[in-house]
């Protein structure tokens, strides 16, 4: 019982908890950042790819 009042009184889990706090917003703004990179590319890429198979007067979007 003794441990366990002194682990709920320690400082050094609120450290652990910040630095847990910061990874998890780092890595939702990175997959959220992917996200945005892979939609962006998908329509980059999707543009040419109509582009090729019929061209047209105009040229795709990203060029």
């Amino acid at each position: 019982m003794e441990r366990i009042k002194r682990f709920i009184h320690a400082d050094s889990g609120v450290t652990a908890m910040e630095y847990a706090m910061i990874l998890g917003l780092l890595a939702a703004a990175i997959l959220a950042g992917i996200g945005l990179f892979y939609g962006n590319m998908a329509t980059l890429f999707n543009a040419w790819a109509t582009w090729f198979t019929s061209p047209s007067t105009k040229a795709p979007v990203g060029s």
